[in-house]
């Protein structure tokens, strides 16, 4: 939202309320609604643009088997709370953040060479913690799901290969 009121008033009003204009619930009811509806686009073009471009330079998609995934419930869970969400938070914020660097560079029509530096750190740095998260999420969740003749148990497979 912050690079969208860069380039429209009316969103700079909602989010940059001058302290002679009171904040009206009007505006947060707004302001919450258009994060939330961002947020899911954001998470939409992720799902369109980086997940397919993490599975064709070398994070191939899992093929798992979810026969057995109600009794390893609570251990997955704990997969997706340790890397997924993770995941989702860097790609998101690759985008969110590209974003905001475009529309500020729209509205100032310039920018310094170390706002440029230090965008392409973070969106480097985004990356490369999307493609960590990423890979420990797909790993683990095949040693999860996978099956097992050996064991029932999810404590016998989970513990010794969260990093």
């Amino acid at each position: 939202m912050i690079g969208i009121s860069f380039l429209s008033e009316t969103v700079r009003v909602w989010i940059w309320a001058s302290p002679d204009h009171n904040s009206t619930v009007g505006g947060f009811l707004y302001v919450t609604v258009f994060s939330l509806a961002a947020g899911l686009t954001i998470s939409t073009f992720r799902w369109m643009v980086f997940d397919r471009i993490h599975h064709r330079t070398g994070i191939p998609e899992p093929k798992q088997n979810f026969g057995r995934f109600q009794e390893k419930l609570s251990a997955y869970q704990y997969l997706v709370l340790t890397h997924y969400n993770y995941y989702k938070f860097h790609s998101n914020m690759m985008i969110s953040f590209a974003i905001l660097f475009v529309s500020y560079l729209f509205s100032h029509r310039s920018v310094s060479l170390w706002e440029i530096i230090g965008f392409l750190f973070l969106e480097w740095l985004f990356w490369q913690g999307s493609r960590d998260n990423l890979r420990k999420y797909y790993s683990q969740g095949n040693l999860l799901l996978k099956e097992s003749s050996s064991s029932n148990s999810v404590t016998d497979v989970l513990p010794d290969t969260i990093e």
